[in-house]
Parts: structure tokens; C-alpha cells; sequence
């Protein structure tokens, strides 16, 4: 992993605003004596200016781009969190409303003995078919 996400998103996010707005700048600076009258040498240097306006923009999004990438990525491990416990959850209902000791689900997941695999079967103990 790069040492960028080391530094934090909100950092990041600014970092990336401000090269962003240099750039803008530069493009901007390179652009104006192509289109009004103006020596050559202004030309050339404009020329170059805007093509370093346009590299420092690509770093600038590439900044922006990890930012939203990392936020992305937070939001699918919080959501993956989510699921675990509630897969948890569901295994601790499970086991009290059966009197089960110990975890039927273990730590490599539910498998068919936890609660989960009992409802997709139709097997739970309280359950109506099994009345």
C-alpha cells in the first residue's frame, strides 16, 4: 500500500483542492497569450504553462481520487462490521431461544449449525412446522 493513505483524508482532500486550484492558475496563465497578441518567446512560455497547469491537474485529481477511494473503501468495511454483527446477533438469539452451549457458529462463520443455515432450512426448534 502507498504511503499516501498514511496521511488522513482530510488533509488529503484539502491537498488535493489547492493543487487543483493551482493548476486552474496556471492553465489559465498559459492560456492568455495564446489567445491575444503576443511575442513568441510569451507564446512558448504559455505553451509550457499550460502544460504544466495540466500535470499538476492530474495531480490534483489523482489526490482527490485516493480521497474518494478511501472513503469508499471505510464505508464497505463499516457496512461488512454491520453484517457481522447482526450475523452475531442472530446466532446469540438462535442459541438462547435453544438452549444451545457454546457457539454453534465458531469462528469460521454460521455453516448450517447457526441460526442463519436453521431458518433457510426450516429447522428451528420453536418454529411452527416443527409443532
Amino acid at each position: 500500500m502507498s504511503t499516501l493513505y498514511e496521511v488522513p483524508l482530510a488533509r488529503r482532500a484539502q491537498a488535493g483542492v489547492v493543487v487543483l486550484a493551482l493548476a486552474l492558475a496556471l492553465v489559465v496563465a498559459g492560456i492568455a497569450p495564446l489567445v491575444v497578441e503576443a511575442p513568441a518567446w510569451l507564446r512558448v512560455a504559455g505553451v509550457l504553462l499550460l502544460l504544466l497547469g495540466l500535470l499538476i491537474a492530474l495531480i490534483g485529481s489523482g489526490l482527490l481520487n485516493t480521497v474518494r477511494l478511501q472513503r469508499r473503501h471505510d464505508a464497505a468495511r463499516q457496512a461488512q462490521f454491520d453484517i457481522d454483527a447482526a450475523a452475531a446477533a442472530v446466532c446469540a438469539d438462535f442459541e438462547a431461544a435453544n438452549g444451545l452451549i457454546g457457539s454453534p457458529c465458531g469462528p469460521e462463520g454460521c455453516g448450517g449449525a447457526c441460526a442463519l443455515g436453521q431458518l433457510k432450512n426450516g429447522e428451528l426448534k420453536n418454529s411452527a412446522a416443527g409443532r
